[in-house]
């Protein structure tokens, strides 16, 4: 029997998300706002007549009213984006791909594993973070969060055996964060090859963009293959925002950065979400 789980949520518009693990549909996700006139999208409102045959009549008024986030469907891989769900809303600034812009997910088998609880609170930090630059610092936080998960259980794992050799190997590694960025960036290249194709095509028209790509060009070891660049080009935006002095870039001191966050946080929140196990289109 499929299961159904009914919870209390304050939903501003309706929604709705197909689960999938393994290329299996698992489970949907969806709610509506209470006293939503309009009509529902045509997926909803099977949903909801789906929903209405799985549950105790008692809650059929639960289903019908809205306000109410309802999933349908019993697995890990739904159980783990129930998680992400819990904390989805419209973003203070900017725009989210969780957040009417996709409405299928497909969750790896290790999401639960890597969807750490740091990382899920930085992704919930995303939506609630204003001005643009610090939603972007939160979002990069995701994948920090991923690549010291990494770290932690590398030591774990070797520390019994090795104590000496996994103390220094995770000293080594927290020791360059853009090091481990691009390993990470290695699993999704994709992902951060689109992050530069992005990137340049507007490093001639803005100037935030150019002084990136000279930054960049100093990065011999970064600047190929575009996978690599992309890793590099998020990890100098991160500390664009971050660092304050005479040198390095300083992301107030140009008046376009906005413009370049914009364009690359969709990108740059698909890439974090891949690195956590969940890809969604």
């Amino acid at each position: 029997m499929t299961h159904i789980n009914i919870e209390p949520r304050d939903l501003p518009s309706p929604f709705y998300w197909d689960v999938i693990e393994n290329a299996v549909n698992c489970g949907q996700v969806f709610g509506f706002p209470s006293g939503w006139l309009d009509a529902l999208p045509t997926a909803i409102e099977l949903a909801i007549v789906r929903a209405l045959s799985i549950a105790e009549p008692e809650r059929h008024e639960q289903i019908l009213g809205g306000t109410f986030l309802i999933s349908l469907g019993k697995s890990d891989a739904l159980s783990q984006f129930e998680r992400i769900l819990s904390i989805v809303r419209p973003p203070m600034v900017g725009q989210s791909i969780l957040w009417q812009s996709c409405n299928q997910a497909d969750i790896s088998a290790n999401s639960k594993d890597l969807l750490s609880v740091m990382a899920l609170k930085c992704l919930e930090n995303s939506f609630l973070t204003a001005p643009l630059k610090f939603r972007f610092l939160e979002v990069y936080r995701i994948m920090e969060a991923r690549f010291l998960h990494d770290v932690e259980l590398r030591l774990k794992s070797r520390f019994a055996s090795e104590p000496q050799a996994a103390l220094e190997e995770a000293l080594d590694s927290v020791k360059s964060e853009l090091k481990q960025l691009v390993q990470l960036a290695d699993t999704q290249q994709d992902a951060f090859e689109a992050i530069r194709n992005e990137l340049a095509t507007i490093k001639g028209t803005n100037k935030f963009a150019a002084a990136l790509y000279r930054k960049l060009s100093n990065l011999a070891l970064y600047n190929n293959p575009a996978w690599k660049a992309g890793a590099a080009l998020v990890y100098a935006i991160r500390c664009a925002i971050v660092h304050a002095g005479q040198k390095d870039i300083i992301f107030e001191q140009f008046p376009d950065g906005d413009e370049v966050l914009q364009l690359l946080l969709p990108l740059v929140e698909r890439a974090a979400l891949l690195l956590v196990g969940v890809s969604v289109s």
